[in-house]
Formats: C-alpha cells, structure tokens, sequence
C-alpha cells in the first residue's frame, strides 16, 4: 500500500516504549471544493497568512479554493512512554506538510 504513494507509516522507538501512526493521503486522489467561507474567516486569513510562519497555523482557503485531506489511522502506543511518543509523532506530523516522505 506504501508504493502508492497514498498511505505512510510513522514510528518512534525509546528506550521500551514505541508508538506509530498511518496516514492516507486522501488528497492525493480526492479534493474539495470551497464554495463560501464565514466572514470571520474571511476576516482571519490575512493574519493567519501572516503569522503562520512563525507559528504553524492552517491555512483558510479562498471561496472557490480547495481543501484537501489526510487520516491518521492506525494509532499505537506500547510502553511507559508510548502514550507520549504517540502524541509527539502526531504532533509532529501535524504541524508539518504531509507532502514530505517518512522522517520518523
């Protein structure tokens, strides 16, 4: 399933403890179409653009833009530690681009 290009799978290991977690990058094969946003978020979007470099924020679509959409599946966790290893490899993986290939 990994040779598609549509499902990943992350791990971390420390000491007794891993966790993991699979992704579906449904975006890949699938997208939606904004078709109106509420004015507040119209009204946040200059200032989400602006800050989200320093601080990862998601990015509000234009009216006719499109969104697009990653599953987490498969969670994990094995361990003392494994709970916070979950957290942080969903953490992780959530404040960065799913474009990118396993790191974990």
């Amino acid at each position: 399933m990994e040779a598609t290009g549509l499902f990943s799978t992350w791990r971390l290991r420390r000491g007794g403890s891993w966790a993991s977690i699979g992704v579906y990058r449904a975006s890949r094969v699938m997208r939606t179409r904004v078709i109106a946003i509420p004015w507040y978020y119209r009204l946040a979007r200059p200032v989400f653009s602006a800050v989200s470099p320093v601080v990862p924020l998601p990015r509000i679509p234009v009216p006719g833009g499109t969104i697009g959409y990653t599953f987490v599946y498969n969670h994990l966790a094995v361990g003392p530690q494994g709970t916070a290893l979950w957290r942080e490899l969903l953490g992780t993986r959530t404040t960065r681009p799913w474009t990118t290939g396993p790191t974990c």
